[in-house]
């Protein structure tokens, strides 16, 4: 194949045009990038280049070699884009020259297929314009459908930091818009023309909202969000793809819509309310007045879809705008509560009632007294959705509870599987929320029977005999015996499918095994695998099997182990005896070794993925979730900058493509980037509580990029995570907390909109102690005492009337200059 490159040029290239069969050219094309794969990157074919450039334009009168040179060059260009980098710049010219062939659209659209392929490699602040959507707009005026689908994959060009497509953005959305609501084209065509638009509001949402250009496109979009979906869930549909694109930015709320007679238009506005509240909940807050109206009529649409969609949509209401639902409840829960005898809407009814009744904690209308519907899925549904009320009514149930009890307890004997199991358990969960809300003397007489029917149902049983154990305390020694073996037995099982392999046995070893020492060595074979890696030989080991975790049986052993604290905890000395057989042992070394091998692929896609809220956002909370010293051994730095970066907003998943590098983050940004800030939150709380005093040098970075989320120019979720973070570090940190304590103080004085003046005096007295120090007194304590003459600083500033400063200020200059932090020179010296 060495040699391939010698064939003459002009019978490769120009034999095809003989034939005038698009087929043959396209098969050329192959033959020579097949050709051209082998001999560019080693140099020996130094005249391909030449030979195309002259084909696409010297042969200005011949439209057919054009059209084969545009081919060749696309095709060579797909397999082998790296062979080209020192020809770019050329390239590029010629493809200026190419697309404006007003002689062939042929040629201009295949140009468009190859300026994608070479587009990551152009320089970022390359300022040419290329007519690329002239030629997007050329295939839809002459009807060629197949060239406005190769247009159209434009995510390449998106996703880069290259001006190409900027200034055509606002003409980009509304093209796609008309392409994806023209009925007249093909279904596949639209469907790409919507994910076309959903990744320009994806990757260039800087320029989206610069220009404006939510509301229009919202409005575009509803039409097609009313159209029918198929009923295969996997399926393209133009619908589904509208909610995503809608779910995406979620920066409006959609038009008005509900003037239509086609129910479809109805359904398609309570979905798109369903998925844009979950990122503008601040933003429609206000204007829920305007929403109240549209739904409370919608309840009682002569279309089930409809009914159904607006249930979906009061269910996420509740979870996002949870104080105006509450103040809607009068509305709602008559409402709701009507469509649960409506077979078509009641599924959806039950869901929507039970996420209501969360979060009525002041307020019920209405308690089920009895669930009498033959489907056990909406039996499910209905003891879930009381369980809920009484969680919201609490003491309030009492005039219920004798009713209501009498109703589920048959359900705790139902021996069949599947859907009655979990029946079973939510009934078992149900029953421990009664327990909670009233009072114990009341459920007393039922206790001893519930005990006894408590099933195996594994986690649902532990959850119950914890509840069980708050309420009743020390009565609920007796039941010791019995509860706690099986909670330890639930802790011993092995979560993998086979009981007899044990991951911690020669065959876990084998599969965890690092090879670091001559015990564990791994067997290495002379042959090599596929990409030249040495052969590894682990003979007899299923490592398939080796991986094959149960999660359910270890989501119990977490709830069991839960509960074991929780018994001890409440029955204090009568668990004693029982001590011995829960004693903590030491990680075991293979169990590190596991951890080892699982937490850096974790960490690596931290820094390869760019979805901040699914990927960035779980590794987080996973992380927070499963800290302790033993999990970030090793890689405790790593885990801090992980939220350092993004505390910063400068991690990977939160650039944004059409962002300058050196811009300063905006601090007016969409809610999902505050959850994932609210996520790094959790994790540094985590690293704290985890660590305790340990990370107190660490938490000086932490604490000050935290506190800049609490400025009144951010948003409440920010403000409000910023608070619950630092909230949630302070039992962590325990004494090496003050410093930061100081400041935290004086930045809450100062930022509040609340008038704090009555606690002035309190704060002044618990600071008076941070500046009476020893000359010899720690960096910690010198340090606090900076803190605290900042925050004396900020509290004169807010308000200098409600200040003794005859006694504050002796003190306060007694402790200038500033000697550890100097950023507190700021509110010291501020006029």
């Amino acid at each position: 194949m060495g040699c391939l490159h010698i064939l003459p040029l002009s019978f490769i290239g120009f034999s095809p045009l003989r034939i005038p069969e698009k087929l043959v050219h396209h098969s050329s094309a192959r033959v020579i990038a097949a050709v051209a794969s082998i001999e560019i990157l080693p140099g020996t074919w130094s005249q391909l280049l030449p030979f195309l450039h002259q084909t696409c334009v010297s042969n200005s009168n011949q439209v057919a070699h054009r059209g084969v040179g545009s081919c060749i060059l696309f095709t060579v260009l797909e397999n082998i884009v790296e062979g080209f980098h020192e020809h770019l710049q050329s390239v590029f010219k010629l493809f200026e020259s190419l697309l404006q062939d007003f002689e062939s659209l042929e040629v201009r659209v295949t140009t468009v297929r190859s300026l994608s392929l070479i587009a990551q490699y152009l320089d970022a602040d390359d300022k040419t314009e290329l007519p690329l959507m002239q030629v997007i707009g050329q295939t839809v005026e002459a009807g060629d459908e197949a060239g406005l689908v190769s247009c159209l994959n434009l995510e390449t060009l998106l996703i880069l930091k290259i001006t190409i497509l900027a200034k055509f953005i606002p003409w980009l959305a509304e093209f796609l818009l008309r392409c994806g609501g023209n009925r007249a084209f093909d279904g596949d065509l639209r469907v790409l023309a919507l994910n076309a638009l959903n990744w320009t509001v994806q990757y260039k949402q800087s320029k989206v909202q610069s220009h404006n250009l939510a509301p229009a496109i919202l409005e575009g979009l509803m039409p097609i969000a009313s159209e029918e979906e198929p009923e295969a869930i996997d399926d393209d549909a133009r619908s589904r793809s509208v909610l995503r694109i809608i779910d995406g930015p979620a920066t409006s709320l959609p038009p008005p819509n509900f003037l239509f007679c086609d129910p479809t238009h109805r359904r398609a506005a309570m979905l798109a309310l369903n998925v844009s509240v979950e990122g503008c909940s601040e933003y429609m807050a206000p204007l829920m007045s305007e929403v109240w109206p549209v739904i409370e009529a919608v309840f009682g649409d002569s279309n089930a879809r409809v009914r159904r969609a607006t249930c979906v949509a009061v269910s996420c209401l509740c979870e996002w705008l949870e104080d105006e639902c509450v103040a809607e409840h009068t509305v709602l829960v008559p409402a709701i509560t009507n469509l649960i005898n409506d077979p078509e809407a009641q599924p959806s009814a039950c869901t929507a009632l039970d996420a209501l009744l969360e979060i009525l904690h002041d307020v019920i209308e209405q308690i089920f007294l009895s669930p009498r519907y033959r489907s056990i899925p909406v039996k499910s549904v209905i003891t879930g959705a009381i369980g809920s009320a009484v969680h919201a009514s609490k003491e309030r149930f009492l005039l219920y509870f004798e009713p209501i009890m009498s109703r589920p307890q048959h359900f705790l004997v139902i021996t069949g599987e599947g859907e009655e199991v979990e029946l079973r358990g939510i009934t078992m969960d149900a029953t421990s929320t009664f327990a909670e809300a009233i009072c114990k003397d009341v459920f007393r007489p039922f206790f001893p029977k519930m005990m006894k029917q408590a099933a195996r149902l594994r986690e649902c049983s532990f959850l119950f005999f914890g509840v069980m154990d708050c309420v009743f305390g020390e009565e609920f020694a007796a039941y010791l015996p019995s509860v706690v073996p099986p909670s330890i037995a639930s802790c011993k099982q092995v979560e993998q499918g086979d009981e007899n392999l044990s991951i911690f046995g020669s065959e876990g070893s084998a599969v965890c095994a690092s090879g670091s020492s001559p015990a564990n060595a791994i067997a290495v074979m002379d042959e090599v695998d596929a990409h030249g890696n040495a052969s590894i030989e682990l003979e007899d080991v299923d490592v398939g099997q080796m991986v094959d975790v149960n999660n359910a049986i270890a989501i119990e052993k977490e709830i069991a182990t839960d509960t074991i604290g929780t018994l001890f905890a409440s029955t204090c000395n009568h668990f004693l005896p029982h001590v011995e057989q829960c004693t903590h042992v030491p990680v075991d070394t293979q169990v590190k070794t596991v951890i080892s091998h699982a937490i850096q692929p974790l960490l690596d896609m931290y820094e390869s993925e760019d979805d901040k809220y699914s990927v960035a956002s779980a590794v987080c909370v996973g992380l927070a979730e499963t800290l302790s010293p033993a999990f970030v051994e090793g890689h405790l730095d790593t885990v801090c900058n992980i939220a350092i970066q993004i505390l910063e907003q400068k991690a990977f998943c939160q650039q944004y493509p059409d962002q300058d590098g050196a811009e300063e983050a905006p601090e007016d940004q969409a809610e999902y980037d505050s959850v994932l800030i609210s996520s790094a939150g959790y994790l540094v709380a985590a690293l704290v509580n985890a660590l305790g005093t340990d990370i107190a040098q660490a938490f000086e970075k932490f604490f000050l990029l935290i506190a800049k989320y609490y400025k009144k120019s951010r948003s409440l979720a920010d403000r409000s995570s910023s608070i619950g973070t630092l909230a949630e570090t302070i039992s962590g940190m325990k004494g090496s907390i003050t410093p930061n304590a100081a400041f935290a103080a004086g930045l809450l004085i100062e930022s509040s909109d609340i008038d704090l003046s009555q606690q002035h005096l309190h704060l002044l007295g618990a600071l008076r102690p941070l500046f009476v120090l020893a000359p010899d007194a720690p960096a910690g304590k010198l340090n606090a005492r900076d803190n605290a003459a900042g925050a004396i600083g900020r509290t004169i500033i807010r308000n200098t009337a409600a200040i003794p400063l005859g006694q504050v200020l002796p003190v306060f200059i007694d402790a200038l200059p500033l000697k550890n932090d100097y950023l507190e020179n700021r509110p010291v010296f501020r006029r």
